[in-house]
C-alpha cells in the first residue's frame, strides 16, 4: 500500500480497521481472563479444602453426617470443574470469535449473544458483590469463600464486563459500517 492509498482511504474503512483492531485486543483479554478464572478456582479449591467442606457441612448440617470429608470435596471439585469448563470454554469461544470477527472472519452472531449473557452476568455480580463489599454483610455461613468479595475481584469483573461491552459495540459498529460500504458501492 503507498502513501496516496492511505489519503483516499474512507472514513468508515478506517473506523472499521479501528474496530477490528478492538476485536483482537478485547478477545485476547476476555481469554486472558478466563485461563485467570480457571487458575483462581482451581487454586481457591486447593487451598480453601477443608474451608470449602467443613462450610458445605455447617450448611447441610444433618445430610452430611455420614459423608467422609474426601467424598465431599470430589463431589465439590467435580460439579466446580464442570460448571468451570462451561464457564471457560464459552469465554474462549467469544475471544476467538472476535479475534477471528476482528482479522476480517466471518461475524458470527452466537458469540455477540454469550457476550450479552456474559454481561447481564457480570452486572449482577457486580451489583451484588459491591453490595456485600460496601455494607459489609457477608454472611458468617459463607466462612472463608467470603474472602472471594473483595475489592480486587470487584474491579476485575468491572474489566471483563467492560471488555465484553467494547466488544459487542465494536461488532455491532463494523457490522453497520460495512453495510453502509457496500450501500454505497451498489448504489
Amino acid at each position: 500500500m503507498t502513501a496516496e492509498d492511505h489519503i483516499h482511504n474512507d472514513p468508515k474503512q478506517i473506523a472499521i480497521r479501528k474496530c477490528q483492531s478492538n476485536l483482537i485486543i478485547v478477545g485476547t483479554g476476555v481469554i486472558a481472563l478466563a485461563v485467570w478464572d480457571a487458575i483462581k478456582t482451581v487454586l481457591l479449591l486447593v487451598i480453601l479444602r477443608n474451608e470449602t467442606v467443613d462450610d458445605i457441612k455447617r450448611s447441610a448440617e444433618a445430610d452430611a453426617e455420614g459423608v467422609s470429608n474426601t467424598a465431599l470435596f470430589v463431589v465439590v471439585c467435580f460439579f466446580t470443574l464442570i460448571v468451570l469448563l462451561i464457564v471457560v470454554t464459552a469465554r474462549l469461544y467469544i475471544g476467538r470469535s472476535s479475534i477471528s470477527e476482528g482479522r476480517g472472519g466471518r461475524g458470527r452472531r452466537g458469540y455477540l449473544f454469550l457476550a450479552c449473557v456474559s454481561i447481564v452476568f457480570s452486572t449482577i455480580s457486580i451489583f451484588s458483590d459491591i453490595s456485600i463489599y460496601v455494607n459489609d454483610q457477608i454472611p458468617q455461613e459463607y466462612g472463608a469463600l467470603s474472602n472471594d468479595v473483595s475489592l480486587p475481584a470487584i474491579i476485575i469483573e468491572v474489566t471483563s464486563m467492560i471488555m465484553m461491552l467494547e466488544m459487542v459495540v465494536s461488532a455491532i459498529r463494523i457490522r453497520k459500517l460495512r453495510g453502509m460500504l457496500k450501500h454505497a458501492k451498489g448504489a
